[in-house]
C-alpha cells in the first residue's frame, strides 16, 4: 500500500462528515442554531478523522508513539479547518453584501435604494442580531432590558483576541472607547 496518498484521507473524510453532518442536522433539526449545527459537523468530522487516522497508522503498522502524534496532528490542523468552515459558513449567513446581492438577485424588477436602505437600517440590523442572539442562549430580555446569558462569544473573542496577539503582534482596539 502507497502511504504518500493516505496523509490527505483523514482530512478529506473528516471534512465531507463535517458538511454532511452539518447539512443533516440543519435539516433535520429545524431550528437548531448555526453554531450548534457547525459544532456538531466539526465533532463528527473530527471523530471521522481521527478514526481514518488510526486506521491508517494500524495498516501501516506504526509504532504507539508516531501514531499518538499523527493523531494529535490532526486533531489540530482538523480543528483549524473547522475554524475556516466556520467563517465560510458564517459569511453566507450573516454579511449584509451578500444578503443585498442574494435579494437583488431575487428581485426581479430590482430594488431601489430606499428599500434597501429600509431592509438594511440600523434597527434591522440590531433586530437580527439580538434576535440570533437569543435564539442561541447567550442573551435574555426581562423588563425592557437585555442581560448576558453565556460567557461562550466573549471566551471565543478573548481566544481571538489572544491568538492575534500571539501569532500577529496585534493588540485588540477596546471599542467601547469610541462609544463614551
Amino acid at each position: 500500500m502507497d502511504p504518500s496518498w493516505l496523509s490527505v484521507a483523514p482530512m478529506l473524510l473528516g471534512g465531507v462528515m463535517m458538511v454532511v453532518a452539518q447539512a443533516g442536522a440543519v435539516r433535520l433539526m429545524k431550528g437548531l442554531p448555526l453554531l450548534n449545527s457547525w459544532l456538531l459537523g466539526v465533532l463528527v468530522g473530527l471523530c471521522s478523522a481521527l478514526a481514518v487516522t488510526g486506521w491508517i497508522c494500524a495498516r501501516l503498522s506504526r509504532g504507539l508513539h508516531d501514531s499518538m502524534l499523527a493523531l494529535v496532528s490532526n486533531a489540530v490542523v482538523f480543528i483549524c479547518v473547522g475554524y475556516g468552515y466556520f467563517h465560510f459558513v458564517n459569511l453566507g449567513e450573516t454579511a449584509r453584501r451578500v444578503r443585498i446581492l442574494w435579494e437583488l438577485y431575487e428581485s426581479s424588477d430590482g430594488l431601489t435604494y430606499e428599500e434597501i436602505l429600509t431592509r438594511y437600517g440600523a434597527s434591522e440590523i440590531i433586530n437580527r442580531r439580538i434576535d440570533r442572539l437569543t435564539n442561541a442562549g447567550q442573551i435574555t430580555q426581562q423588563g425592557g432590558r437585555i442581560y448576558s446569558k453565556g460567557a461562550s462569544v466573549l471566551v471565543m473573542a478573548r481566544i481571538l483576541s489572544l491568538l492575534k496577539r500571539v501569532f500577529l503582534g496585534r493588540r485588540e482596539v477596546d471599542v467601547r472607547a469610541y462609544w463614551q
